[in-house]
C-alpha cells in the first residue's frame, strides 16, 4: 500500500490582482459585482452511483466538477458499506475497496480524495491518491506522521484545493484531547499543526474540530468549531497559518454557541448558532445572520470565493419540507427550487445544498416520489 503522496502543481484559481477587490467587496458584506446574477439560473443532473449500489450519498464537489460520494451495497441478507465513488460528466466510477468502511469527505482539484477508512469502531484517517496511467492507490495518512507523534488521526475531513493542506479530526494518547489537526503533505512525510488553545490570554481547549479549509498558495485557513475550558459551550473559530513565516492565529468568531462549517480565500466563514440560525462571519470581526425561507431555522454549510453561500432552511407551514438556498450579498435569500432553468423538467424538490465550488456548481440532495436524489446543479450561461 502506498503511503508517500505526491502533489501535482497546483494552478491558481483568481488572479492574484483580482483578490484585493474581492476581499474589500466580502469584508463588510457589501454587494458584490457579480454579471447577471440576479437572473442566474440552473440546470439539475442527478448523479447516479455505480451499478450495484443500494444506496449512496455525496460528499464533496472540486472546482473541475468532479463529485466524491459513498455507497452501500447488499451482502446476502444485509445492508454493508459499498465502495466510494468519483462522478463527473454522467458517469460514476467506483474506486477498490480497501477497508472495511469507506466515506470519503473531500476532493482536491488535482483529485486526491481524503475520508476515513477502517472499522466503524476504530476508523482511521485515509486517502485514495491518482496515480500516473490510471487509476488510484489508497493510503493510511497516520503512516506519514513524523516519528514519536502521540496523535492518532481519526478522520480526514477536508482537503486544500492544491492538494497540499489536509485538516484532521485527531486524538491525542497523551492529554487526551480530541482535537483538529492540519498536516502539510510533503516529499518525506508531513508537517503538522494542532489547535491547542483559544484567546489571549490563550485558553486550553477541551475539544476542536474543522471541515473548512482553503489555501491561497500565502494563507492556510480552517474554519470549525471548539471548546474552551472555561466554557460549557462551543465556539466558531477561525485559524490561520501564515507559510512564509509559519505564523498562527486562532481567532474566536462569536461569543455564541456556533459551528463554523466553511471558509473562503477572503476569510469569510459561513456555519451557524446552535439554534439553526444561519452566520457568515467576515475577516473584520463582524457578522451577518442570514434570513430563512420563511420559517424559524436555517443553516449555512458552504461558502465560495465569490461570496456565494449555500444551505437548508425551514419554510412557513406547518407541513413544509426544507429547502435548498442560495445566498449572496446583492441577492439576500432565494430558494434553489425557484432558481431552476426553465428547461429542468426533473420532478425533484430541492431540499438541502451541501456543497459550492468556485465555478458556481452546486452539490445538493432533493426528493422525488419519497426517494432522496443526489443532484449536481451547474449555473446556465
Amino acid at each position: 500500500m502506498k503511503t508517500n503522496v505526491s502533489i501535482t502543481s497546483r494552478s491558481a484559481l483568481m488572479p492574484p490582482s483580482n483578490r484585493p477587490a474581492l476581499r474589500a467587496a466580502l469584508i463588510g458584506g457589501i454587494a458584490l459585482a457579480t454579471a447577471g446574477v440576479q437572473a442566474q439560473t440552473y440546470s439539475l443532473v442527478p448523479i447516479s452511483p455505480p451499478a450495484g449500489t443500494f444506496r449512496s450519498g455525496v460528499t464533496a464537489i472540486n472546482n473541475h466538477g468532479v463529485v466524491v460520494g459513498h455507497t452501500s451495497v447488499w451482502s446476502g441478507n444485509t445492508e454493508v458499506s459499498g465502495p466510494i465513488y468519483m462522478w463527473s460528466a454522467g458517469t460514476a466510477v467506483a474506486l477498490p475497496r480497501t477497508w472495511t468502511s469507506e466515506t470519503p469527505t473531500d476532493i482536491s482539484d488535482t483529485g486526491l480524495i481524503v475520508g476515513r477508512g477502517g472499522s466503524v469502531d476504530s476508523p482511521r484517517a485515509v486517502y485514495w491518491q491518482p496515480v500516473e496511467g490510471g487509476g488510484y492507490v489508497a493510503g493510511d495518512w497516520n503512516a506519514l506522521l513524523p516519528a514519536g507523534s502521540p496523535l492518532v488521526l481519526r478522520s480526514a475531513y477536508g482537503v486544500s484545493h492544491d492538494g497540499q493542506f489536509i485538516v484532521f479530526g485527531a486524538n491525542n494518547t497523551v492529554t487526551g484531547v480530541m482535537g483538529a489537526v492540519v498536516g502539510r503533505v510533503e516529499a518525506q512525510g508531513m508537517t503538522v499543526w494542532t489547535i491547542p488553545t483559544i484567546g489571549d490570554p490563550p485558553v486550553n481547549l477541551l475539544q476542536s474540530g474543522a471541515t473548512g479549509i482553503h489555501f491561497d498558495g500565502t494563507t492556510l485557513r480552517l474554519a470549525g468549531s471548539c471548546k474552551p475550558e472555561s466554557s460549557s459551550l462551543s465556539h466558531a473559530f477561525r485559524w490561520e497559518l501564515d507559510v512564509a513565516t509559519g505564523t498562527t492565529v486562532m481567532i474566536g468568531l462569536d461569543s455564541r454557541s456556533t459551528t463554523a462549517r466553511s471558509v473562503n480565500g477572503y476569510g469569510s466563514a459561513a456555519g451557524y448558532a446552535h439554534n439553526s440560525l444561519a452566520c457568515v462571519w467576515y475577516i473584520d470581526g463582524t457578522m451577518q445572520q442570514l434570513p430563512t425561507l420563511g420559517g424559524a431555522t436555517n443553516q449555512a454549510l458552504c461558502i465560495n470565493d465569490a461570496g456565494f453561500v449555500v444551505g437548508r432552511s425551514t419554510r412557513s407551514g406547518r407541513n413544509s419540507l426544507e429547502h435548498a438556498f442560495r445566498w449572496h450579498p446583492t441577492t439576500g435569500m432565494r430558494d434553489l427550487n425557484s432558481l431552476m432553468s426553465s428547461s429542468d423538467t426533473s420532478g425533484i424538490e430541492l431540499m438541502a445544498a451541501f456543497k459550492i465550488n468556485n465555478t458556481g456548481q452546486i452539490l445538493a440532495q432533493g426528493v422525488k416520489k419519497n426517494r432522496y436524489v443526489n443532484v449536481l446543479l451547474t449555473p446556465v450561461p
